[in-house]
């Protein structure tokens, strides 16, 4: 496997390709947060996150969204500031948040956090 990886919003074909009903296995409401294991820098833009000696790039709205969970925050709450900031509608903001998120989710690069409180 390559070291550097690129991986988008979910805004092109992933989200094209994917339904609903299979993409999440992460709920809307499960407050999520950057793994504390990681290093990540962003630079004009885009976000560099390595974990485990593999590092993944991400563009404009992936690094808007990536940002958005450094503190905690759950796919609905990612999605509705998706939409205050990007040009799209409610449920391609939300489809686009998930299938990037579960991806976060799936390389370990984001994980499930307690409630602030």
């Amino acid at each position: 496997m390559a070291s550097n990886e690129s991986l988008d919003s979910g805004r092109d074909s992933a989200s094209a390709e994917t339904s609903d009903t299979a993409v999440s296995s992460v709920s809307e409401d499960i407050r999520l947060a950057w793994n504390d294991r990681l290093a990540t820098r962003t630079l004009d833009d885009t976000a560099f996150v390595l974990l485990r000696s593999k590092m993944v790039s991400l563009n404009e709205v992936g690094t808007f969204v990536w940002e958005y969970f450094r503190d905690g925050s759950t796919i609905k709450d990612a999605a509705d500031a998706v939409l205050a900031e990007f040009d799209t509608t409610p449920s391609q903001a939300l489809r686009d948040v998930r299938v990037f998120v579960e991806d976060l989710v799936r390389r370990s690069l984001l994980i499930a956090v307690p409630p602030p409180g």
